[in-house]
């Protein structure tokens, strides 16, 4: 085993291309996790809450170089996943949504030339309209060996639409999808990263491998396949001293998350919502546990014992508002000086529908 990890480490180094070559393989993890990361546009000022400048994402390079980081297709990923392989312990992924026409012209040239794969999620509506991406473009992309994952076809809010307009959204763009390229992603994200229990449902039964929000985490099988972290990126979240401590996280060992879908009721009982997890891990030690509100304030955490851990509550002391927020909680990973510039991460992105009425 050992023996075949190595070289299946070198094969991929040779196949990221120098840029990415490392001096010697990463030591395998004990499961299979990864960090995941997601950009938008690229080197378009106008848009600083979605776009990430061309310097930062060479800096984002760089640093992975430098962190070891071990660049992976999504899908090999996803496929560690599903098998319960483990993955080098500084596997990594990189994404990009939307299909600006930006990510051409500016964050192609810049991912091609470091040797890394990457995905791309396409909403296939706005696909050739001004300032997007055109369909000659993606079977470009794809003929190089970008893939090319869905992204739905009106880049709707997929909790405010009924079942059944979800799964209408879905099939007309898996008919632009064959028909332009020939050929059904399996990997999806959401819209905004919102997620509701028919949505997971159906990508589950239209064949979809895995499904990708926009909270904060680190993909594991900790975590529900169609609902998977992904560590976003900005030019106001770009900065070494954001990005370093999220590519070198591990994923919080959780189970029994609470809400299960991502999902909470405008008002009444069950807003604020009851969040909180499980730590599988009994050595792990949750003094220095820290959670974050929506604005990221501390929140108060409430821990009892449990059969197969520690039971973790998130007090929230007042409603979500309606739209989006995302709760966070860090865990310091221990490091020969007592304490390391690693992270156990965990993160939720929890919708109140009625911002898009």
């Amino acid at each position: 085993m050992r023996t075949w990890y190595r070289m299946a480490c070198v094969l991929l180094a040779v196949m990221l291309g120098a840029g990415q070559a490392l001096a010697s393989p990463p030591p395998p993890g004990d499961t299979p996790q990864a960090v995941v990361v997601m950009y938008h546009r690229f080197g378009e000022n106008r848009y600083p809450s979605t776009n990430i400048r061309p310097e930062q994402v060479r800096d984002h390079l760089a640093r992975l170089r430098q962190d070891q980081a071990v660049v992976l297709p999504l899908e090999t990923i996803v496929g560690a996943l599903e098998s319960g392989t483990p993955l080098p312990e500084r596997a990594t992924a990189i994404t990009v949504d939307d299909g600006y026409g930006s990510v051409y012209q500016v964050g192609w040239p810049l991912l091609r030339a470091a040797g890394v794969p990457w995905t791309l999620f396409v909403n296939t509506e706005t696909v050739g309209h001004s300032g997007y991406m055109t369909w000659a473009q993606l079977r470009e992309l794809a003929a190089a060996g970008v893939t090319i994952g869905a992204h739905s076809h009106s880049h709707a809010h997929f909790p405010a639409l009924t079942p059944e307009q979800q799964r209408a959204d879905l099939l007309t763009m898996q008919a632009a999808f064959q028909k332009e390229l020939g050929q059904q992603p399996r990997l999806f994200a959401y819209p905004y990263g919102e997620a509701d229990g028919p949505s997971m449902a159906l990508l589950r039964e239209m064949g979809y491998r895995a499904a990708f929000g926009q909270q904060s985490g680190v993909v594991a099988t900790s975590e529900d396949r169609f609902y998977l972290p992904r560590f976003a990126l900005n030019e106001h979240y770009g900065s070494a001293e954001f990005f370093v401590p999220r590519i070198s996280a591990r994923a919080l060992p959780v189970r029994d998350v609470t809400p299960a879908v991502p999902l909470a009721p405008v008002q009444g009982a069950g807003n604020p919502p009851a969040v909180g997890f499980t730590v599988t891990d009994p050595q792990l030690s949750l003094a220095r546990l820290t959670c974050y509100g929506p604005s990221g304030e501390a929140l108060t955490t409430r821990q009892s014992p449990h059969s197969d851990g520690t039971r973790v509550e998130l007090i929230l002391n007042k409603p979500l508002t309606k739209g989006r927020s995302r709760l966070n909680c860090t865990l310091p990973i221990p490091g020969p000086n007592g304490k390391g510039p690693r992270w156990y991460w965990w993160g939720t992105q929890i919708v109140v529908p009625g911002a898009w009425d």
